[in-house]
């Protein structure tokens, strides 16, 4: 299936032995945390659907090591829902900047499905 339509949002931490905070809009932006640390963010979405929508998550594979979400989901038309984003780093993980991108994919939910 062709997805109805695709979102990118931009995702960046800094491992380093500083923390540091980032306030963000339009990215997620975890900021500076230290090697071996778990950080949380989290993106709420509302379907301007008329009807159900399956949306797949799919990261770049340079974050894919560090980073735990729910890679499928079910939203009802009008439904909004928290989409938590952890990142998980080792002691051992390189200090450094690391980026990528999260795309959201939303699939229309053929009725047989959702019966």
């Amino acid at each position: 299936y062709l997805p109805l339509e695709k979102q990118e949002v931009a995702l960046s931490f800094t491992l380093a032995y500083s923390l540091g905070i980032d306030v963000n809009g339009t990215a997620l932006v975890f900021g500076s945390l230290y090697p071996g640390s778990v950080a949380q963010r989290s993106v709420t979405m509302t379907s301007p659907y008329t009807y159900p929508v399956r949306v797949a998550i799919h990261s770049s594979d340079s974050l894919a090591p560090y980073l735990s979400y729910t890679p499928s989901f079910l939203l009802d038309p009008a439904q909004t829902t928290v989409v938590p984003f952890r990142v998980v780093t080792e002691p051992t993980t390189p200090l450094g900047l690391y980026e990528g991108t999260i795309t959201f994919s939303f699939y229309r939910v053929p009725p047989e499905v959702v019966s």
